[in-house]
């Protein structure tokens, strides 16, 4: 075995090794924390032996000191950046693909605050050099400016780097939606708490949890003997309630998972929850004062409800000509359910109306778009 060879073996080790010998976990009396010029000149006499610091390295030094992020984490970010000395676009995309690797299982949302903070930072670097006429920050950042679009504001620039990076990730290992999560319970935690309930990343990860616990309640449904691991199915289990109590929207494309579900704690969310808000079926319900701000959002929320409608409606329909083949037994009969109060409701008497409204309010916004 060559030198390199025995290098290349140990290098994860080693990288790891000296950065916990710089910032040990119980310092000695005297200890003195080393500032960034040090971290950086330990790693380039590593790297002159022939080690590498490599983005899975550094994304392993970030989990092993996730807990003190907090207080070093600036110091060793700045020192990897400076050593790795590629764009910065670059440099974050590839560390934050190295946070969300499902195999990490961070148990804390300690990396992404972190590396969240981190976008904030730069968003508002560049936002003051694009401001002042810095021509090479514009050309930096496509984020912060596109063409014929307006710049971004901080969350949105936030949000978007993650999203980048979830589907680099997925792109670049062909995982799709299984049994398993393609991220972690904790980062779709992170995401919901950080972005919201209406964020398309929020969306996004919604998406993934919903199919793979229909994907887990068929597998039940075809083979009732199958074995899933507890820890597993409890944890697919718990996300998914999480992001349904938080009333992330489902859309009308989720029907066609959601029919090969049997189990009430996947229909119910859907029939007795998020439709239910949806037609305001709920008497309880508070009806929302009109006023100029809410004019847009109540015509998208009559085509919203136009949409599902219509979808419920062919739904049940496709279902009745199809029979069992294409929906289990319980979706039917949440669905029938389902239309038949709403068949009885206040939605249903003012159905006409609303249609007449939905297209006025179209054909107006052709009108004004002709004359503009």
């Amino acid at each position: 075995i060559g030198y390199h060879q025995i290098c290349n073996d140990v290098n994860d080790l080693v990288m790891q090794g000296a950065l916990l010998i710089l910032f040990p976990p119980t310092p000695t009396t005297g200890y003195r924390r080393p500032d960034k010029e040090g971290v950086k000149e330990r790693l380039r006499e590593l790297i002159s032996l022939g080690f590498n610091l490599t983005y899975p390295v550094i994304g392993d030094i970030m989990q092993l000191f996730e807990p003190k992020l907090s207080d070093i984490g600036n110091i060793l970010l700045e020192s990897f950046d400076e050593i790795k000395n590629d764009p910065v676009n670059e440099f974050m995309h590839r560390i934050l693909i190295e946070s969300i690797k499902p195999e990490r299982n961070f148990k804390k949302y300690d990396i992404w605050k972190f590396l969240n903070q981190k976008l904030g930072k730069i968003y508002d670097r560049k936002d003051t050099q694009i401001n002042t006429g810095n021509k090479v920050a514009k050309k930096m950042d496509d984020h912060l400016s596109t063409k014929g679009k307006k710049r971004i504001g901080k969350l949105e620039f936030q949000e978007k780097a993650f999203l980048d990076v979830m589907d680099r990730y997925i792109g670049n290992t062909n995982k799709s939606t299984g049994t398993s999560l393609i991220f972690t319970p904790k980062f779709y935690e992170w995401v919901l708490e950080t972005f919201g309930a209406e964020a398309k990343i929020t969306k996004r990860c919604f998406d993934d949890i919903l199919k793979t616990r229909v994907n887990i309640d068929k597998q039940f449904i075809q083979t009732p003997d199958t074995k899933v691991q507890e820890c597993t199915y409890e944890a697919i289990s718990n996300i998914w309630n999480i992001y349904c109590n938080k009333h992330v929207s489902f859309e009308h494309k989720h029907t066609q998972h959601l029919s090969q579900a049997a189990h009430e704690d996947i229909l119910d969310p859907l029939f007795k929850g998020f439709l239910w808000r949806l037609f305001k079926l709920d008497p309880t319900h508070d009806h929302e004062a009109v006023t100029p701000s809410t004019t847009k959002k109540r015509h998208d929320d009559l085509r919203t409800l136009m949409i599902w409608y219509g979808c419920l409606v062919n739904l049940k329909d496709h279902l009745m000509i199809s029979g069992d083949k294409f929906a289990t037994r319980e979706f039917k009969q949440s669905l029938e359910t389902f239309l038949d109060v709403l068949e009885r409701s206040e939605f249903k008497k003012g159905s006409k109306k609303r249609k007449q409204r939905l297209v006025i309010n179209q054909s107006r916004k052709r009108r004004r778009k002709k004359e503009t």
